[in-house]
């Protein structure tokens, strides 16, 4: 961890890696470079904190963001043995044991591509404001 800030800082003090860190850990770290340059720091990150996972959450981009990474970190980290290959199931499937909502949720009948579904739960909305 001390070694993340002391690249930009090499006389940077113990107390004042900590002040940064409970700063800006707290949203987490941004990583940019190659996708080997990526999994290489998110390895270090976890081998010098000893956290037993990461979120992601893209700065620049949007859901590209997420595809690159699943597509060209997610497999270096795997392969170095630093990720489990994905189980198949979503956590919805392994609560529910189904990939889709039971018939008694009130969200059972919203599909994305169900304009009057789309409409009834907008229409209160814009009466509300």
């Amino acid at each position: 961890l001390i070694n993340r800030y002391a690249r930009t800082n090499p006389d940077i003090r113990v107390r004042a890696v900590l002040d940064q860190f409970r700063t800006k850990a707290i949203r987490g770290f941004q990583i940019t470079g190659s996708p080997e340059q990526v999994a290489d720091e998110i390895i270090a990150i976890v081998d010098g904190s000893g956290i037993d996972g990461i979120m992601l959450e893209p700065t620049f981009g949007g859901p590209a963001s997420y595809e690159a990474f699943i597509e060209l970190v997610l497999p270096i980290l795997i392969e170095r043995g630093r990720a489990g290959t994905p189980e198949g199931a979503t956590l919805r499937e392994r609560l529910s044991g189904s990939p889709r909502l039971a018939p008694t949720h009130r969200a059972h009948r919203l599909t994305a591509t169900d304009a009057s579904a789309e409409a009834s739960v907008t229409a209160p909305l814009a009466a509300a404001t």
